[in-house]
């Protein structure tokens, strides 16, 4: 099995390839992709709908990708990479939803400050409420999503910079 995330723009999505067998951040879907020639260019058949896309590797993991006449920058890393590369880049502070769901209510303002524990985000996933509280004390020194907003799974809340 292949575990992969691909990221295109601010989306990012869990791809796991097991034979001939895809399931993209978890639910399995029914293509299948053709090569056309050696240079890039692909038939991607679902149900009775077909699409040709052409794949152009810009490095390792960066992709261009034309798909119906628009241009598509896609990111792939192997989980494992990825989950080194996330483990880097994560701040102490930083506040993640642990699930997918919709952003409920913000509780805090940018530049306020606030203690470990404080209420700052509200997050509502499967009909139930989850209280996202601040691992540190500190100063938000950011809020990336506003109430009504849908977000994924690991995706960034809300910034804190620990007090020192």
């Amino acid at each position: 099995m292949s575990n992969y995330w691909v990221s295109i723009g601010e989306n990012e999505f869990q791809v796991r390839i097991r034979g001939d067998k895809l399931t993209v951040d978890g639910e399995p879907v029914d293509v299948n992709l053709i090569p056309l020639n050696g240079h890039g260019m692909h038939l991607l058949r679902r149900n009775q709908q077909a699409v040709e896309m052409h794949f152009s590797p810009q490095d390792a993991s960066n992709y261009q990708v034309l798909v119906g006449g628009h241009l598509v920058q896609a990111q792939v890393k192997k989980s494992g990479l990825r989950n080194r590369l996330r483990a880097r880049t994560t701040q102490e502070g930083d506040l993640r939803a642990p699930m997918p769901g919709l952003v409920v209510n913000i509780h805090v303002k940018e530049g306020a400050y606030v203690e470990k524990g404080e209420l700052l985000a509200v997050v509502e996933s499967m009909k139930m409420q989850m209280q996202m509280r601040s691992a540190v004390s500190g100063f938000v020194r950011g809020i990336d999503v506003k109430p009504g907003q849908q977000v994924d799974k690991g995706q960034l809340l809300v910034r804190v910079n620990p007090a020192v």
